[in-house]
């Protein structure tokens, strides 16, 4: 710390204890020579790899980032906050932010941080505000990651002392191994053969245009395109307006005398957060062989696997034509994985989708595995009991056993 932290070179910074050190490795800012730079990678790689326990936020970040900047696996980590956090309650958010106010007395430390967020256009073209590393000061960057240390370090000695030991076995056999193996994912990625994604976006535009004419040739669809111009498929006010004759301004049905469209009615039971109709449960309020209901959920249909998959999708190719998507343990509140930029455990139900992924290596093969009852073998596992842990070991069906017992068929009847 004291090599690094000499004047001259203005690239690290040490706490007064000497306690927590940061450093600028790659930055606009850092004034390392070659030699020293060379020197504190290798000090780094002794120290990834060591038996030293570690721990560490967003695991998979930091192993991705040791294997690719550093060049050394990182080893023994014993723990990862995030994780951590949400393997005691999945319904709250578990950014380092979070956890600063939930374990520690640092709550917004990282003010000092905003006005270096600038808006950033995503490959799925939303536009989200995230820190621009760039152009963030040295100085303001060393001193908001050695608080982000402190933070992680104090928040794991509080979770330590709440997370049950059945919760903490989650971590460590399970949660922090598979980090490495998502790590890999990644890295390695997925192929794409760009000409068969180019002609499915097309086939799939062609067969919007189908839909939409076939909406067209209703006079209600007719009438609103000429009061409204062209349906916005994206639009929630066209949308209720449409389907339920519903004024989203003044969040009531329109009045007598005006055309109310399709007027289906409006179900409270069905109403959003803000009080307007939800038309996410358009087809459960009108009855689903309504012909204008079902013409609009197939163009609809369309509409969103167009946006959501083959025009994003593209933007997230390199420059080998590999999708690096991002795989996430601690995200959905079911325990179950998954992935975003992009979703890539969520494709459309179409068969043609799957010739999208190609292998990388000449006359390769995909192999498809799934886990067999997996969410049921771990409950028998764990709650011992004794009927359904004989099922599995008598290589029974368990779903077929259920029905039976439900339906108290004997093993006689059974067999006859």
């Amino acid at each position: 710390c004291s090599r690094a932290a000499r004047p001259a070179s203005r690239s690290a910074w040490c706490s007064e204890e000497s306690l927590v050190w940061t450093m600028l490795l790659d930055h606009k800012d850092a004034k390392w020579s070659s030699k020293d730079r060379e020197y504190v990678l290798h000090a780094l790689r002794e120290w990834a790899s060591s038996p030293q326990a570690k721990s560490a936020a967003n695991v998979k970040h930091e192993i991705i980032w040791t294997r690719e900047i550093i060049g050394a696996e990182l080893e023994n980590v014993v723990a990862d906050p995030i994780l951590m956090d949400y393997l005691l309650d999945e319904n709250r958010p578990h950014d380092v932010g979070s956890l600063a106010h939930r374990y520690t007395g640092f709550g917004g430390y990282d003010a000092g941080m905003d006005e270096y967020w600038y808006p950033t256009r995503t490959p799925s073209g939303r536009t989200v505000r995230q820190p621009d590393y760039r152009v963030t000061p040295g100085a303001v960057l060393m001193q908001y990651n050695a608080m982000d240390s402190v933070v992680e370090f104090l928040s794991v000695k509080a979770m330590l002392r709440e997370l049950p030991p059945d919760l903490a076995r989650v971590q460590t056999e399970v949660l922090l191994p598979a980090a490495y193996t998502l790590a890999s994912v990644e890295k390695w990625g997925w192929k794409v053969d760009r000409s068969v994604l180019s002609d499915l976006r097309a086939t799939y535009l062609s067969r919007k245009e189908v839909a939409k004419a076939g909406l067209r040739r209703f006079h209600s669809f007719e009438r609103f395109e000429k009061a409204y111009g062209d349906f916005n498929l994206d639009s929630f006010p066209h949308k209720v307006r449409f389907f339920y004759g519903y004024d989203w301004k003044t969040r009531s049905k329109l009045p007598d005398g005006e055309d109310k469209f399709l007027d289906l009615p409006v179900d409270d039971e069905f109403l959003t957060n803000s009080g307007h109709p939800s038309t996410g449960e358009v087809w459960r309020a009108a009855n689903i062989s309504n012909p204008v209901v079902a013409a609009y959920s197939e163009l609809a249909r369309l509409h969103g696997i167009i946006k959501a998959f083959l025009t994003p999708l593209p933007n997230y190719l390199d420059a080998d034509g590999l999708i690096h998507t991002d795989y996430n343990a601690a995200r959905v509140v079911s325990g179950r994985l998954s992935s975003s930029n992009p979703n890539t455990q969520n494709w459309p139900d179409d068969l043609a989708f799957w010739r999208i992924f190609v292998s990388r290596f000449p006359d390769g093969l995909f192999g498809k595995y799934d886990y067999s009852q997996a969410e049921l073998r771990v409950l028998a596992e764990l709650s011992g009991d004794p009927i359904l842990m004989g099922i599995f070991q008598r290589g029974e069906d368990v779903h077929l056993r259920t029905a039976r017992d439900f339906l108290e068929i004997s093993d006689e009847e059974w067999a006859v």
